[in-house]
């Protein structure tokens, strides 16, 4: 089912049981996950409900070598069963080749996600496909991704692409931490949509930043801005910094935390601002 170098592998699992740092996985036929994949130390093991393996290798690359990895579970278990790689505490996981996983990805604090092959991410069960706390690198062209993006950064790079892009950035609730996340497009996206939303202002110690950066062309964005619920304060906000050409920009925008920078020329602009003296639109 796969190979490392010259070495075949009956199983992917046994493939990814055996794989060392800096070493690629090539995919030789569609395969089963077989349970979820942990990257992770030997030493920090996370406990999960429901069935992984867990692997110590820092830095892998699995070529999926237009072949399909479908995740196996059921939908009486959680729905994190439905995922095939997890990345933890500066593990990182490359995937290239092109191909489809047909599950989900999670990418916790710490960890890497490397995109650089036109890799079709289904998800499963949940509207997420990969759940991002870490970083996550778009280096080539995508056509249809989506992120639930609670901390960390997610990055088209130069040379990546994408003709759907969404970006979740959802509000933490009283049991979460503190949330800080990013979204920052270094190359072209035909459709993209970002949801940013700060927690709810009765939790005074959840901190929640949300900022959005455009530096290449995008031909439709559709941008929400808001807060779970509450009143103003100063640490919940925001931010969207559009510095490339825009075609068609539609935008929902509520809250003195939300905040929209128009640096570059846009089409045509369909904004709507709720509590609108609470909103700030800054154009040059």
């Amino acid at each position: 089912e796969a190979m490392i170098g010259e070495v075949a592998y009956q199983s992917f699992k046994e493939a990814m049981m055996a794989v060392q740092d800096g070493e690629t996985i090539v995919l030789q036929k569609d395969v089963n996950s077989d349970g979820m994949y942990v990257l992770q130390d030997a030493n920090d093991q996370v406990k999960l409900k429901y069935a992984y393996t867990s692997i110590s290798a820092n830095d892998i690359t699995v070529d999926l070598n237009g072949y399909t990895i479908t995740a196996t579970g059921t939908a009486t278990q959680s729905d994190e069963a439905y995922g095939v790689f997890r990345m933890r505490n500066g593990h990182t996981l490359t995937l290239s080749g092109g191909g489809v996983i047909d599950g989900k990805v999670v990418n916790s604090t710490g960890g890497t996600l490397n995109l650089n092959g036109s890799v079709e991410i289904k998800g499963r069960y949940n509207s997420y496909t990969i759940a991002n706390y870490g970083d996550i690198n778009i280096n080539a062209s995508i056509s249809k991704l989506t992120v639930t993006a609670y901390t960390g950064n997610v990055t088209v790079g130069e040379n990546g692409s994408a003709v759907n892009l969404t970006v979740n950035m959802p509000a933490p609730t009283k049991n979460d931490n503190n949330w800080e996340r990013s979204l920052t497009v270094n190359g072209p996206v035909t459709n993209l949509t970002v949801d940013q939303k700060t927690a709810h202002s009765m939790y005074p110690t959840r901190i929640t930043h949300s900022e959005l950066t455009v530096n290449a062309p995008v031909e439709t964005l559709k941008l929400t801005q808001g807060q779970a619920g509450g009143s103003y304060r100063a640490d919940l906000w925001n931010k969207a910094y559009i510095n490339a050409p825009v075609g068609t920009m539609t935008v929902s925008q509520s809250g003195k935390i939300s905040e929209l920078y128009m640096n570059s020329t846009v089409d045509t602009l369909d904004l709507t601002l709720f509590n609108k003296n609470y909103s700030d639109l800054t154009s040059d």
